[in-house]
């Protein structure tokens, strides 16, 4: 049987790895609730970041944040 929930994480999952492949400059390691930890680096050198994501609640303001400022 199929979960709905479980798609709708991985979209959601998909959609922050996206955003998150935008970064600029620094290294940047995310760690999502599915486990999965994945690391980002822009071309330049700059701040090295951690983040953990305990739940996707937090996409819907980094998609407003990041997609204004452009």
């Amino acid at each position: 049987m199929f979960d709905i929930k479980i798609l709708i994480n991985e979209s959601i999952e998909k959609l922050a790895i996206n955003l998150f492949k935008k970064t600029k400059c620094g290294n940047l390691t995310v760690r999502f609730p599915s486990k999965k930890i994945i690391n980002f680096s822009g071309k330049s050198e700059g701040v090295t970041a951690d983040i953990k994501l305990n739940n996707y609640l937090m996409v819907k303001y980094l998609d407003c944040m990041c997609f204004h400022n452009m």
